[in-house]
């Protein structure tokens, strides 16, 4: 089977499964080490927070599996601690060439997100330390266009996401109704569906 039939098949196999569900997200796999087919992806601003009164630096690789095809192929975040901690989280494969860049978001003091943008959507990472012990996550794939981004805030323990549009230079109006994502700590984030129909 050639490259862009597995390819063509893999991106079918993603559609039916966005088209089932109004709101496609999944937790990432935690992994022990970083796998040896991954390069460092140039580091974005503000990838050093504080979360939970430690200070961490925020890495990004990217990994191909060219037994797939050429660009399918995963992000793996890096969360370093200190010299001697770190924590790697695998994403789910995609087409990592499509990605346009990178945003990180601190949305409180133990939650942050990374922001995987595309031309028409993208896929909104969160990241909530409970504690180190307890690393929650979610990958929420989501669509706009070219004018609409994601803004993130916290409210009654609670994660919004809401998509805004950009009117001018400093004006925005906001889209959709936003996603809220609670937070639990037996389940993990957990996403309100009665409030995703509209986001």
């Amino acid at each position: 089977m050639t490259h862009t039939l597995k390819k063509l098949l893999f991106c079918l196999f993603l559609f039916a499964g966005y088209a089932n569900a109004q709101v496609n997200a999944i937790p990432l796999n935690q992994l022990s080490k970083l796998p040896d087919s991954c390069q460092k992806d140039e580091p974005v601003e503000n990838n050093k927070l504080v979360i939970q009164t430690a200070q961490i630096k925020i890495q990004s690789y990217s990994c191909f599996k060219p037994d797939i095809a050429d660009a399918l192929g995963y992000n793996v975040f890096a969360i370093n601690l200190d010299k001697n901690k770190t924590y790697y989280f695998k994403a789910q494969t995609q087409d990592i060439s499509s990605i346009a860049g990178q945003n990180i978001h601190k949305i409180d003091s133990e939650t942050f997100a990374i922001d995987n943008y595309q031309e028409r959507g993208g896929n909104f990472i969160i990241f909530w330390v409970a504690d180190w012990s307890n690393i929650y996550t979610q990958d929420i794939s989501y669509y706009t266009d070219d004018e609409t981004s994601i803004d993130s805030f916290i409210k009654d323990n609670q994660i919004y996401l809401q998509k805004k549009k950009y009117l001018n230079n400093t004006k925005t109006k906001k889209v959709g109704a936003p996603l809220i994502i609670m937070k639990d700590k037996q389940k993990g984030l957990i996403i309100n569906k009665t409030k995703a129909q509209n986001f």
